[in-house]
């Protein structure tokens, strides 16, 4: 049996392919980059569909994927899945909640000599699936999966807390409003890709496409085992 991962991230990829390998019934899963590049998705449907041998085509993809407008970036999940969803004779979309590892970026800050991180998940207390990376990839490794989520939802309080209790000390949380979201996101992102960004950042806040939307009872969900405190402190490393 071939199998073959095409990483949307190297940490992904290699959670994949370490469950595929402790799994004691491997499926075939190929899991394409979910990018911006409507070529590039056009590129591997073409490439599945000339070998002939995939049976099953697993993409790793985004919550709010299934939405046409709206949900800024994810936009680029949205045009993948409808290239691909019938590339193979099997196909599933990982529609992955917010990743937990996103919160690397707040380390330095963290450990920094007035401790603090940025969020722009408000308000403060507003939970949000998260889920951590490790529990991607071994949902990849499980068919007829769509959403993958972690074991529950969490707020920008309690990545205040996982960092306070890796750290020893109080951590300053500092919410982004959403009015600021454009200045924040343009001082690191071409100007061109600011308003997909604010656009994905808001869709999940209140008031926005996948806040507002209900629970679908036909999706089938992945919960991970990961919690938040596990995976804020093996990304804080040494020395906490």
């Amino acid at each position: 049996m071939r199998i073959a991962v095409l990483p949307a991230s190297p940490k992904t990829a290699r959670a994949t392919i370490q469950a595929l390998l402790e799994t004691d019934s491997l499926t075939s899963p190929v899991q394409p980059p979910p990018n911006s590049s409507r070529i590039a998705s056009e590129n591997i449907r073409l490439a599945t569909q000339r070998a002939g041998l995939v049976k099953r085509l697993v993409l790793l993809s985004s919550m709010g994927a299934e939405h046409p407008s709206g949900t800024g970036e994810i936009m680029t999940n949205h045009i993948a899945e409808e290239i691909l969803k019938d590339a193979a004779p099997e196909t599933i979309f990982m529609r992955c909640a917010y990743f937990m590892e996103s919160w690397a970026s707040a380390v330095p800050t963290v450990r920094a000599e007035q401790p603090h991180f940025y969020s722009v998940i408000t308000p403060l207390d507003y939970q949000v699936p998260m889920v951590a990376v490790d529990d991607i990839g071994k949902a990849c490794a499980t068919p007829y999966v769509v959403e993958v989520h972690g074991p529950r939802d969490y707020s920008s309080n309690d990545v205040q807390r996982a960092f306070q209790g890796m750290a020893g000390q109080d951590i300053e949380v500092r919410p982004v409003n959403k009015e600021a979201l454009p200045e924040v996101f343009g001082q690191f992102l071409p100007e061109a890709s600011v308003n997909m960004f604010v656009e994905m950042s808001t869709s999940f806040l209140p008031g926005g496409v996948l806040a507002e939307q209900a629970p679908d009872p036909d999706v089938r969900v992945y919960r991970g085992r990961t919690g938040l405190s596990e995976a804020v402190g093996d990304m804080y490393g040494p020395g906490r």
